[in-house]
């Protein structure tokens, strides 16, 4: 008889269930830290708007790009050299302009900025 209520305590305990949580979206954050427009490695420890739209364009979660407090103190520009930027994220991107305001200059070269998806801007950016 023993045995029976020490089986029925023990189905208990594993009769519990486990509850899940709900599906979390995380967040990238990528920084700008120069104004020189270009691709650059990891290894530079360089981000420039382009590598943080391609990061953006290429991440199955949404994606906030914000620019280098210290870099970005004074109003910045930032020139690129020869195509312009597409922005074509499957997530949503939001574009974090600095403070002290940005003017992104395409140099004659057409199209700025291509947007292929809506993606939620903030700040003093001039295109």
């Amino acid at each position: 008889m023993a045995n029976i209520g020490r089986a029925k305590r023990a189905n208990r305990v594993n009769s519990q269930s486990i509850e899940p949580l709900e599906s979390r979206v995380l967040l990238s954050t990528i920084v700008v830290n120069t104004t020189i427009d270009g691709i650059f490695p990891p290894s530079t420890g360089l981000v420039s708007l382009r590598n943080a739209i391609a990061t953006a364009n290429s991440s199955p979660t949404a994606t906030e790009i914000d620019f280098d407090a210290t870099v970005f103190a004074t109003r910045q520009r930032i020139s690129l050299n020869g195509n312009g930027l597409v922005l074509s994220a499957s997530q949503t991107v939001s574009l974090v302009g600095p403070v002290a305001g940005l003017t992104i200059n395409g140099n004659g070269q057409g199209t700025t900025i291509q947007v292929v998806t809506s993606p939620h801007l903030e700040g003093h950016l001039e295109v």
